[in-house]
């Protein structure tokens, strides 16, 4: 006894896999489970109540308007982080830190101090907690992306960026 089965589209998709390449499949379905992570991280962000003229503090909102998503030209590579005017105030948040400097090679408190008179301000990690709550919708959202792309090209549909 022998069963035959047959599997219809795949010499399609294996004919359109260079097209699929060259159209940035893979960095497409990234950048959409990027989306979902920064989507997560804007709302997760914790944003200035108030801003006074003269202030180096950044303004209200800043931070969750500055999350980013980068990619890369030379290899399906995606990244989602804070850009340059606020990337250091947002790894402030996430990781604290302690003023210090650096003196005959050795760390040495400051004379400054940081919020409340103490030497450090306390983290108050969001960005790992957004990411990390929302990885589940990230993967789904990349399979949904690299599936419709595989169903496109097994039909011989051109695809897009």
């Amino acid at each position: 006894m022998s069963v035959t089965i047959t599997v219809g589209g795949i010499d399609n998709v294996l004919a359109n896999f260079e097209n699929m390449k060259q159209h940035g499949v893979q960095t497409k379905a990234l950048k959409a489970g990027a989306a979902v992570f920064k989507e997560a991280i804007e709302a997760a962000a914790p944003e200035a109540t108030t801003y006074h003229d003269g202030s180096n503090a950044l303004p209200v909102g800043a931070l969750k308007s500055d999350v980013e998503i980068h990619t890369s030209k030379k290899a399906p590579f995606v990244s989602v982080g804070f850009g340059h005017y606020t990337k250091h105030v947002a790894r402030w948040l996430e990781f604290g830190f302690r003023h210090h400097k650096v003196v005959n090679g050795k760390n040495v408190k400051n004379v400054r101090r940081a919020v409340n008179d103490t030497d450090t301000l306390v983290q108050h990690p969001f960005f790992r907690q957004a990411v990390m709550s929302t990885e589940n919708a990230a993967v789904t959202a990349i399979e949904a992306q690299l599936t419709a792309d595989l169903v496109k090209a097994s039909k011989g549909e051109k695809i897009t960026e």
